[in-house]
């Protein structure tokens, strides 16, 4: 007994693909947040001096704006 396909469409290569896809995004968000690595802290060169931090810093502060809800106007 064979398996005749004439009369539909196979779906493997799209199956295929989709796959290769997802194991392509999980690799590389694996690798991207640092699955691949034995640190996640970067070490300095032995030359490198560290530098001191800014003695002063300075605070930001971001002003709120209203956003005024949009009037409605009424057609007779």
């Amino acid at each position: 007994m064979t398996n005749d396909n004439s009369g539909g469409s196979s779906n493997g290569l799209l199956y295929f693909l989709v796959g290769a896809l997802c194991v392509a995004v999980a690799v590389g968000g694996f690798f991207m947040f640092g699955g691949g690595t034995g640190s996640s802290v970067a070490q300095a060169p032995a030359g490198a001096t560290a530098t001191p931090a800014p003695a002063s810093t300075k605070n930001v502060t971001i002003e709120k704006t209203t956003i005024e809800t949009p009037k409605v106007i009424e057609r007779r």
